[in-house]
């Protein structure tokens, strides 16, 4: 029994000292100069920050919820033990600036954090009449033109790549490349592009060992997508056609040793690498390659392509059919918007055309436009692709044609 009341008598005696400690504290304390009780105060907000800015800098949310609660807390107590009206509205300021400074740490934490964690999706050439804030590029990339990487948080730095630190890769074996392309037909069948390869983008150092290269065939209107796993792996390469003088959006995605190529957000072509993906941390090149010597070769070097890109997006991982859709669909008003374009019956040029038989070509379509009817049923209106015209008064009479009639359509 004796026992139970040392114990009683000694947590009474301990109350008792705390409320004396509490009393004499808050004496000490209204009796100091408001300078004394301004320093207090920031020293204080100062101190209860750095636990949570040591400890919980990989969890910024919680960093920042825990140093609220704790600092509110602390500046109810302080401000409780001030009685001056005056005094409290100087020492609850400077609260107010101790508990900013660390928010304002705290909050760019949380950010750079969020950041570093999208760093898997980047997005190039993303605004279609503004300036894009990833690489500094104004609307469409024009690929007859230098590709110059200036993004505007870093004015002056210019590099004609977009640089590897751009990548994310810490997934290895997966990633989705989506843009949109539009090839020119009038610079297509020039001389210094016909029938050559025409390079639009490439992910690597050197043709043989890059993730990723993506070209214009020389004399068929078609894309060639070459996917490379790495170690001396074999290239695959999946192809698909194109309409000339029209927007058309593309996605390669690849997941282990599937590769898969969309066109519009359909699913064109499938093939599978003979071994599984394996990332690089390489830059990647627009409009251009490397041109580094390969042994026992002549220097390749590939530079220019007759057409332009809009919204190249990279990915760390593999998009399934439907978010590739939701984006195709987020971009396609904005992009379809961008000019209006005139649409003819589909016509395939021959494999063995040239300038020289160019116009024929077009009389022969022109012709098939002329005996076009229209009607109320669209089921009737046959598939329709976009082709340019010489600047030439017969074919413009055509046109006016077709025009007339599409005028007239109801």
């Amino acid at each position: 029994m004796s026992s139970i009341n040392n114990i009683s008598n000694s947590n009474l005696s301990k109350a008792i000292n705390n409320i004396k400690f509490h009393k004499a504290l808050k004496k000490t304390f209204n009796e100091s100069p408001a300078q004394t009780k301004v320093l207090i105060a920031l020293v204080l907000t100062f101190l209860i920050g750095l636990p949570f800015y040591s400890f919980l800098s990989n969890n910024p949310l919680w960093q920042i919820i825990g140093y609220l609660i704790v600092s509110i807390i602390l500046s109810l107590i302080v401000y409780s033990f001030t009685n001056s009206t005056n005094e409290k509205w100087v020492v609850f300021m400077s609260l107010l600036v101790g508990i900013f400074f660390w928010l304002y740490i705290f909050i760019n934490n949380y950010r750079k954090t969020n950041k570093e964690k999208n760093v898997g999706k980047k997005s190039f050439i993303c605004s279609p009449n503004g300036i894009c804030k990833t690489d500094g590029t104004q609307g469409p990339y024009n690929g007859m033109d230098d590709y110059v990487f200036n993004p505007p948080d870093y004015p002056g730095k210019k590099e004609y790549r977009i640089p590897e630190r751009q990548f994310d890769i810490r997934v290895s074996d997966r990633f989705t490349y989506m843009f949109w392309l539009k090839i020119n037909y009038k610079e297509w069948k020039e001389k210094r592009f016909y029938n050559k390869d025409k390079i639009i983008l490439m992910k690597g150092q050197s043709l043989d060992n890059s993730d990723l290269a993506v070209w214009a065939l020389q004399n068929e209107n078609a894309i060639q997508f070459d996917v490379n796993a790495g170690d001396n792996s074999k290239i695959v390469s999946l192809s698909v056609g194109f309409p000339f003088d029209r927007w058309v959006h593309y996605s390669i995605v690849v997941n282990g040793k599937v590769v898969e190529l969309y066109k519009n957000a359909t699913l064109e072509q499938t093939a599978i690498l003979d071994k599984v993906m394996s990332l690089r941390r390489t830059p990647l090149y627009l409009g251009k390659t490397p041109g580094e010597p390969t042994p026992g070769k002549q220097k390749n070097t590939y530079k220019k392509f007759p057409g332009q890109m809009l919204y190249l997006s990279y990915n760390n991982d593999n998009l399934t059919p439907g978010e590739i859709y939701d984006i195709y669909k987020s971009e396609y008003s904005k992009v379809s918007n961008m000019s209006m374009d005139l649409h003819v019956v589909d016509k395939k040029i021959p494999d063995n055309c040239s300038e020289n038989c160019t116009n024929e070509n077009i009389d022969s379509v022109l012709k098939s436009t002329n005996n076009l009817s229209f009607s109320n049923n669209e089921n009737t209106i046959p598939h329709l692709k976009e082709i340019t015209f010489n600047d030439n008064k017969k074919y413009l009479s055509s046109i006016e044609n077709t025009l007339d009639k599409i005028k007239n359509f109801k």
